[in-house]
């Protein structure tokens, strides 16, 4: 329910916002609607270069690296080696590790883009039986003779003894509505002044 309105609800993973269903961000990713920011990057150091005793093979440069970082945990980007960005985080460039996006996320460099789906219009609620819908929400039904305004039941029309409507009263003639209506404006000035004086 949302607005008034009843929804398919969202695939889990997802938060509903009207008619689309949005992906939540990730744990440290901050959540901007649409985007899911991403938590910063890390530089991953100046890399292992060729040197002339290393002839013309990457080995000794692989072999330097390991040695800091572990035997497989290094790669060749352009000419140098460098270890590998630590478990989500890609590398950006040659020597940047930037958070990797989620799966239902596209990368467009600070922020992940959301891909969020349609979950089509939303229909009005059902109301079980003795209850009625008003404005999108489900009430008691009012007793023969009274009609539902929110949640308020108001009697249909006003007796012969009263027979002009004024506002929620019934009043025995026009120029008694208006008194009434003018005791009820000072009424509520009155109440203002009060709570104002209050404070």
């Amino acid at each position: 329910m949302q607005g008034g309105l009843c929804y398919d609800t969202c695939r889990s993973g997802y938060a509903g916002a009207v008619t689309m269903c949005v992906p939540d961000c990730p744990s440290g990713f901050r959540d901007d609607g649409l985007y899911c920011a991403k938590p910063a990057s890390y530089g991953r150091g100046a890399g292992y270069a060729w040197q002339p005793a290393d002839w013309f093979s990457d080995a000794g440069m692989f072999a330097r690296c390991e040695a800091d970082h572990g035997r497989g945990n290094c790669e060749k980007s352009g000419l140098i080696v460098y270890p590998k960005c630590k478990s989500g985080f890609v590398a950006v460039g040659a020597n940047v590790c930037s958070p990797q996006c989620p799966s239902n996320t596209v990368d467009i460099g600070v922020s992940c883009q959301k891909n969020t789906y349609d979950r089509g219009v939303g229909t009005l609620p059902i109301c079980g039986s003795g209850r009625e819908n008003d404005a999108g929400l489900c009430y008691p039904s009012c007793p023969a003779g009274l009609r539902g305004v929110g949640p308020v039941c108001w009697q249909n029309g006003c007796p012969s003894e009263f027979p002009v409507a004024c506002a929620s009263v019934c009043a025995r003639s026009a120029e008694a509505c208006e008194a009434i209506t003018g005791l009820l404006i000072v009424a509520v000035e009155n109440l203002g002044r009060l709570s104002w004086c209050a404070r």
